[in-house]
């Protein structure tokens, strides 16, 4: 009895040691000497810098020869986050910081100045006649393996055709090839040929992409036939022996001529191969980024989001809403390089409107903490 007695004493010391386990209070600590924060619509984001991992700060120069000082923050060690400041200097070689940065308040680097230009999309597909095991394109000095692709080139190019010719390998060992030039739309009477067929040997030739009043047409055949018709229902009378019929077509608009060719094929004929191609040619219009003037004293805030899409506050023009205060300079030795290294510290606030150049989102009470530049003087 005395024994069990124990054990219950034992068990009511233990149960009465036991506490309810109560999350410590930590003792607040400073705040981050860099950081980035803003609210993006309703979710907020923030980049603290706490180890000189997460932030980095440079001096560069860019294409234009303007010097430019940058500094960045990363989300995380794991992830692609990150917020970067890009401060633009002046022309000379590594100018002051304090003088730079520490001067008039500046606005928003102004987004870069696009034009819309045109471009042709010429999309050519082979046409071979039974299964093919290789295709060799030459197009005005390039080579091309694949059965069909896309060539672009710009309107403002001074090209006006391309010399096209197509040598394809058929699984039965035969081999054949055509030659051919296409004639862009700025060369101005461009043409093609299509072939229709109707039955018995007769088939429907149609000059296409020519332009569309005061053509002149000439068709050439193998067999010798010619027309001068835009369309031409062609009756052959006989198959040619080697199964193929070369079709030439030429055009003239105002002095302005033009040629193009087809291989018409005889499936009755055994043993035998041709090649065509189709060239379809589109014109698309495309927005053309061009070089800016000297910007300097201006600023651009960019952030890479988690899924890898870079926003810019250079992509796009601010409104009225948009404004960028500094509120303080000051120089401080980078941690994370030589003990020597002086940088700047620029601390400030924004609001503003970043761009993916398709996409835009809008960062709203701003404010950064960021390391700039390298070497101060």
């Amino acid at each position: 009895m005395k024994y069990s007695i124990n054990i219950l004493l034992f068990a009511l010391i233990f149960l009465a040691s036991c506490k309810t386990y109560v999350e410590p209070t930590l003792d607040p600590i400073d705040a981050p000497i860099f950081y980035f924060e803003a609210t993006e619509g309703t979710t907020p984001l923030r980049f603290d810098a706490e180890s000189g991992f997460a932030a980095s700060s440079g001096y560069s120069v860019d294409s234009l020869g303007i010097s430019y000082y940058h500094g960045s923050l990363n989300a995380c060690l794991s992830c692609p986050a990150s917020a970067t400041l890009l401060w633009r200097a002046s022309t000379s070689a590594n100018p002051s910081l304090l003088t730079t940065v520490g001067g008039e308040d500046p606005g928003f680097r102004s987004p870069l100045q696009v034009t819309l230009a045109e471009r042709y999309a010429i999309h050519l597909k082979a046409k071979p006649t039974s299964e093919a095991t290789s295709f060799e394109w030459k197009v005005n000095g390039s080579v091309y393996s694949d059965e069909e692709f896309t060539l672009e080139i710009d309107r403002d190019d001074a090209l006006t055709f391309l010399p096209i010719s197509l040598e394809t390998e058929y699984a039965n060992g035969c081999v054949a090839s055509i030659e051919d030039t296409i004639f862009l739309p700025n060369f101005g009477c461009n043409c093609r040929i299509k072939s229709q067929e109707l039955g018995q040997e007769q088939y429907l030739f149609s000059a296409i992409k020519a332009a569309a009043s005061a053509v002149e047409y000439l068709w050439q055949f193998e067999s010798g036939a010619t027309a001068t018709t835009q369309e031409v229902n062609y009756a052959f009378s006989q198959t040619p022996a080697d199964g193929v019929e070369e079709i030439v077509l030429r055009t003239e608009v105002n002095g302005c001529t033009s040629s193009a060719k087809y291989q018409q094929h005889f499936a009755a004929v055994p043993n035998t191969c041709a090649i065509n191609f189709d060239a379809d040619i589109t014109t698309e219009t495309f927005p053309q980024e061009q070089p800016q003037g000297f910007d300097l004293n201006t600023i651009t805030i960019e952030y890479l989001d988690q899924d890898g899409q870079l926003f810019s506050s250079a992509l796009i023009q601010q409104d009225d809403d948009s404004f960028l205060r500094v509120l303080e300079v000051e120089e401080y030795t980078d941690p994370s390089a030589n003990a020597d290294s002086k940088a700047v510290r620029v601390i400030g606030q924004f609001n503003c409107k970043l761009s993916n150049g398709l996409d835009s989102i809008r960062l709203n009470n701003g404010s950064f903490s960021f390391p700039i530049g390298e070497g101060a003087e």
